[in-house]
């Protein structure tokens, strides 16, 4: 059956359905995640009452009540609310590769697969210091990385559910997103065909229309499920239901509105195939399949943030280092990588080990002998690798990263006092600002929360085996957005920009002048109106030693363009400020003139009107 007859096919069957349903039975279908903790969770679902059920644990038993026992036999999307990706959030977002996105995207869907689960809501995505999201998958400062990496994690998901046929919901969440070009990538999503339901605040129900969805709009649901909770809270009403009906009455939501947003749910679901095979077992995948050292390719993700004088790699006769960290946490996963690439150390605590009611925030009476063990042992070793993990940071703030604590900082001055250099291991899960700490160090590698694969990344890292490719995720303290090192080093010129029929071209060459291979994040930025940089693009160009290669960009209305008054991007003539390089404050910058004919020919292209042309 070809796209069209199965698209005819799927709206007269959702069209027919939604003629026979109640109020009560469209409002249920709005409800998405119920928890499965609700004691009438079961009486709802035989009602006809409940859409969709989040981290059930017997979701076929609650598939059969909804399909045997309603009235209607409407099936349930069953989600796996856990999702354990193995990577920090921020892990994940500073490798920005979406090679990686894509592998951890399909091992998460092969999970939920395994569970007998027809839903995944993934990935949630957590933005900036201030807004940290608990439940994030992925964590960034940058909507443009974000969108690039929630797009990839999307298409490994949907990629698996077609493999493995079987319904795997991809649900990107811009809940910390605000800004309203969040709409343009959800038109992504949509253009790709990879997102069955998509949860954007900001976009509407005729918009996604307009742009060919007739899927899921999560935040719809939500927003009318809301109203109607809100307006029976405040009233007289009986019931929920008679709150309903008043409203669709008075007109705060319409049936139009109601019945589209039912519509999405039920054609999600037929598209899926429940009403065929509601009861679709799957098979748990093949073992060998789940977070190990080849699908995080954890190595991806550690960031050097400083190395002076080329101080890392280690040399492999170094037999004189030392590892300062508590010896249960990562500092014993920091000794175990220099003992697999062979380089003789030894260890020290540091800070003593505290008892249950101690704080690591403040000095406690027994850190002043482990501090005076560990700066004897410090001035007969070259190299000291200070293990930095959460407990040596102050507690969250309510904004800016988390600093060093005072127990850490006079560690840090005990250790300085002798001849050895100091490295810094950054094994946190979040970004951190060193402070007054960063005086310190002579190189600083973020390597995030020690997970599966820790030991032999670093093992690759510390060796020279593997150079560093990660970018920082986010600003923080000295240490801007787009950040990282390599142990060689790459030199961009030639850049030239030129405006084309639809877009401007950005052109650089980027040359590798060190010894060893490297991938380098070549970067573009415009500078907005009140001189902060946005992140618009960026390529991956791998060099070998001594290789030369050309990168370029082309920037059209989403990178360019404004939200106007009607919602729509739009370009204004005038002059642009375009930069390329290697992280924020690494750049080449040129400026461009965006002529009134260039500006209309790029929303014309973005509408639609110039397809035929650029066919």
């Amino acid at each position: 059956m070809t796209g069209d007859r199965l698209t005819q096919e799927r709206s007269r069957f959702v069209d027919d359905l939604l003629s026979y349903m109640t109020l009560e039975e469209k409002l249920g279908q709005l409800d998405l995640v119920h928890s499965p903790d609700d004691p009438g969770l079961e009486k709802a679902i035989a009602a006809g009452r409940v859409g969709g059920v989040a981290g059930a644990d017997l979701p076929i038993r609650l598939q059969a009540l909804a399909t045997e026992r309603s009235r209607l036999g409407i099936p349930l999307l069953l989600a796996n609310r856990a999702v354990d990706l193995a990577l920090s959030p921020w892990a994940l977002a500073a490798s920005w590769d979406e090679d990686l996105a894509r592998s951890v995207g399909a091992a998460a869907a092969r999970d939920a697969i395994g569970g007998g689960f027809n839903a995944m809501l993934a990935p949630r995505v957590g933005g900036a210091a201030e807004d940290r999201r608990p439940d994030a998958h992925l964590a960034t400062s940058e909507p443009h990385l974000s969108a690039r990496l929630a797009m990839a994690f999307a298409c490994g998901a949907d990629g698996e559910r077609q493999d493995r046929r079987s319904a795997v919901l991809a649900v990107p969440a811009w809940m910390s997103i605000p800004d309203r070009r969040a709409v343009a990538w959800a038109q992504g999503l949509i253009h790709a065909g990879i997102a069955t339901a998509i949860d954007c605040r900001a976009l509407a129900g005729e918009p996604a229309q307009r742009a060919g969805f007739d899927g899921i709009l999560v935040a719809e649901c939500r927003r009318i499920l809301e109203i109607v909770a809100g307006h029976f809270k405040l009233t007289s009403t009986r019931s929920a239901l008679e709150s309903a009906e008043r409203i669709m009455a008075d007109g705060p939501v319409s049936e139009h509105e109601l019945d589209r947003a039912v519509r999405g749910v039920l054609a999600a679901k037929h598209a899926l195939g429940l009403f065929r095979d509601p009861q679709r077992i799957v098979a748990p995948p093949p073992p060998g399949l789940g977070y190990g050292r080849d699908d995080h390719k954890v190595r991806g993700t550690f960031v050097l943030l400083r190395n002076e004088a080329g101080l890392l790699p280690l040399s492999p006769v170094s037999d004189r280092v030392l590892v300062v960290g508590a010896p249960d946490g990562a500092g014993a996963a920091c000794a175990d990588a220099l003992g697999r690439a062979g380089i003789g150390h030894s260890m020290a605590p540091g800070l003593a080990q505290r008892r249950g009611g101690e704080s690591w925030a403040e000095p406690v009476p027994g850190d002043h002998f482990a501090l005076s063990l560990t700066c004897d042992a410090a001035r007969r070793a070259d190299f000291v690798l200070v293990v930095l993990e959460d407990r040596h940071f102050s507690e969250e703030v309510a904004a800016g990263w988390r600093q060093p604590t005072s127990a850490l900082l006079a560690l840090l001055r005990g250790l300085s006092l002798g001849s050895a250099r100091l490295v810094a291991i950054v094994a946190t899960a979040e970004p951190v600002d060193l402070a007054d700490a960063d005086q310190h160090f002579a190189a600083v590698l973020q390597c995030w929360q020690p997970t599966a694969g820790f030991e032999e990344a670093l093992c690759d890292v510390l060796s020279g085996r593997f150079s560093p490719q990660g970018r920082m995720p986010a600003s923080a303290g000295r240490f801007v957005a787009g950040h990282g090192l390599g142990f060689g080093e790459s030199v961009l010129s030639a850049y030239v920009l030129t405006a084309g029929s639809h877009h401007v071209s950005a052109a650089v060459r980027v040359r590798n002048s060190g010894s060893f291979a490297m991938r380098e994040a070549v970067q573009a930025y415009v500078r907005e109106n009140d001189g902060r940089l946005r992140l618009v693009g960026f390529e991956h160009a791998r060099l070998a030693p001594g290789e030369d290669v050309p990168v370029s960009f082309e920037l059209g209305l989403e990178a360019l363009g404004a939200h106007g008054d009607t919602g729509r991007l739009e370009v204004a003539p005038g002059h642009y400020e375009i930069l390329v390089g290697k992280s924020m404050s690494r750049v080449l910058a040129a400026t461009i003139e965006i002529t009134p004919a260039l500006a209309r020919a790029m929303m014309l292209r973005e509408r639609g009107f110039l397809r035929l042309a650029a066919g």
